[in-house]
């Protein structure tokens, strides 16, 4: 049965919106290459939200909304995508903001993801972290790996999302998706008893509280491979919100287990591109000995020397991913200023890097010599100057010119393409 909505998200799909925010007392908006757009529509009223959005809330969904004032879901447009959705209340009314998901999950090589994510997902254990701000592509990151899992490897997958978001079909791995608030209480409980369903993976949709991120990191311990998002900047940021969440007393345990367990942090961002559309870029971290020491003696602000001295096995800080993409013509400098980790280092980089290439613009090209006179030669190169004779000359030629003026004689101007004086020949007669 279509609902009301359909049409604007059928709408929203056509014209490559991201998102799009349906609030009372305003006009409906979308999301498009980054930036929100108000739509050619009316004011919606309260009644104009409830015949478009709650026909599409399962009742038991509508009742905990009604009670707690938010909720979420996931809706599919039949033939066309998902969609995950929010509703809440606030002050003037209610709110609704609607996330596209593709129904076809795009592969690692669609979304131009780096080599280093392929490796990760050949991992057999450990904690894996796709970190970055609201909607920038970690959940489809995630089923890039994950889907590249099914095609390689014979696993037990076992994902916890709220809501779920892309569907998997089995072609080598069992794929067993649970919605928290409808198959389970919450990412903690559902992780427990996760544990206990012989899992090869654990997809956590997000690590929120203390309680799960516990639950993650045993998982880990007993030898599964559990991915999960958080939603910080970097790789550093990422690894000092896991220990932190934890009380003072807690921490030099968490410490040695996450020193022991992480393997890798991939840290994302989209940037708007010059043309239209955005481009995703990547922080990585990969797990090793030196990691594991940085960790265990509170060193992690040593992490970043860690990513800068690790590029040849695949890793690569956050603003230097930036400078490449705008070394390539991808990127304008103010976004890639914006999107800056250290926006006074990269100020300064960019600075430089554009004099440097203003520089460059300037140099002439290399000249090629041609078959002619050497007067010839210089009326070409534009260059009246006649050449440099050879040192060995030069001293000669000074030599004599020196014994000229001693001598009260005048030194005759050189002449031809060397003097007469290079050329080892006497100097005419005086007159």
């Amino acid at each position: 049965m279509k609902s009301r909505i359909d049409a604007f998200l059928r709408l929203m799909d056509q014209q490559g919106a991201s998102d799009i925010h349906l609030s009372t007392g305003s006009r409906p908006m979308w999301r498009i290459d980054g930036l929100l757009e108000p739509m050619r529509y009316r004011v919606l009223t309260e009644s104009d939200f409830e015949s478009l959005v709650f026909p599409i809330i399962k009742p038991e969904l509508l009742a905990r909304f009604r009670e707690l004032g938010d909720v979420d879901l996931a809706y599919e447009v039949e033939g066309l995508v998902r969609f995950r959705a929010n509703i809440f209340r606030h002050v003037d009314g209610y709110g609704a903001v609607f996330r596209k998901i593709p129904t076809r999950i795009s592969s690692m090589a669609e979304l131009g993801l780096p080599a280093a994510l392929e490796t990760i997902t050949a991992y057999k254990q450990g904690l894996v972290l796709i970190t970055g701000p609201t909607g920038t592509g970690k959940t489809t990151t995630l089923a890039a790996m994950i889907d590249a899992m099914n095609s390689r490897e014979n696993y037990n997958i076992i994902t916890l999302e709220n809501p779920i978001e892309f569907v998997h079909h089995s072609r080598r791995c069992v794929f067993r998706q649970r919605e928290i608030g409808e198959h389970a209480l919450s990412f903690a409980s559902a992780l427990k008893a996760a544990v206990r369903e012989d899992p090869d993976v654990v997809l956590v949709g997000e690590l929120r509280d203390l309680e799960t991120i516990r639950m993650a990191l045993n998982a880990t311990e007993t030898g599964l491979l559990v991915l999960s998002t958080l939603h910080t900047e970097t790789a550093i940021k990422s690894v000092d919100r896991i220990i932190n969440v934890f009380p003072p007393k807690e921490q030099g345990t968490v410490r040695g287990v996450l020193a022991d367990n992480l393997r890798a942090v991939v840290s994302q961002q989209l940037i708007r591109r010059r043309d239209s559309g955005r481009v995703a870029v990547f922080e990585i971290l990969l797990g090793s000995p030196a990691l594991s020491n940085l960790i265990r003696e509170q060193k992690t602000a040593q992490i970043i020397n860690l990513i800068q001295t690790g590029r040849q096995a695949g890793m690569v800080e956050m603003d230097d991913a930036i400078i490449e993409l705008w070394k390539e013509g991808c990127i304008a400098d103010a976004e890639a200023y914006e999107a800056a980790i250290s926006k006074d280092r990269m100020q300064k980089r960019l600075a430089e890097l554009a004099a440097a290439q203003r520089s460059e613009a300037r140099q002439p090209s290399g000249q090629v010599a041609r078959p002619g006179s050497d007067a010839d030669a210089r009326r070409e190169a534009g260059n009246d100057a006649r050449p440099r004779p050879s040192a060995r000359n030069r001293r000669r030629s000074e030599q004599e010119r020196s014994s000229g003026r001693q001598t009260g004689r005048p030194t005759p101007p050189p002449t031809g393409r060397w003097s007469r004086y290079s050329a080892g020949k006497k100097p005419p007669p005086r007159l």
